[in-house]
């Protein structure tokens, strides 16, 4: 069996229950029955915390929760007027911290790193670990939570290679 890593990095303006049931059920219950070792680092926008009841439901998913500490990357859209694409720069920032923390924060090696959004709409199940391919690198359709005209995208997800 595999360790897994999942970055759950984003705002949670909108993560309430609901988007928190929908991960659980066809996120981290499949993945924690089918890894040695499920973790889930929350590194969220400064400020952000999980709400009780949506942190009670990922706790009891199987998933070891580590709520990190956000970073600020606001000096950014100081430096010259780009404020678009400093807000980008920002998250992927955000995204290397979340990833540079789960890669030597904990002693252990993982096999796979999942990136996720507290935004996403999670409406099929994810595909077993065993099934994901280790030479390429595997992307899903999405639907966002905060568009009431979001699309429901296939549950399946797209190789691609390297």
């Amino acid at each position: 069996m595999l360790d897994v890593a999942l970055l759950f990095a984003g705002g949670l303006r909108g993560f309430d229950v609901d988007l928190a049931h929908k991960l659980s059920r066809n996120v981290l219950k499949p993945l924690s029955m089918s890894t040695a070792t499920l973790d889930m680092f929350a590194c969220n926008e400064p400020g952000d915390h999980l709400r009780p009841d949506s942190r009670r439901v990922i706790e009891e998913s199987g998933v070891r929760l580590h709520e990190l500490e956000a970073w600020s990357f606001s000096w950014l859209n100081q430096t010259d007027g780009g404020a678009t694409q400093a807000h980008a720069f920002q998250w992927a920032l955000r995204v290397e911290k979340c990833y540079l923390a789960a890669a030597h924060g904990v002693e252990r090696r993982y096999d796979f790193f999942v990136r996720l959004r507290p935004d996403l709409l999670w409406e099929d199940a994810l595909g077993a670990v065993s099934t994901w391919s280790t030479s390429s690198i595997s992307m899903r359709m999405r639907a966002y939570s905060v568009s009431s005209h979001a699309a429901r995208t296939p549950g399946s997800h797209h190789p691609v290679r390297t």
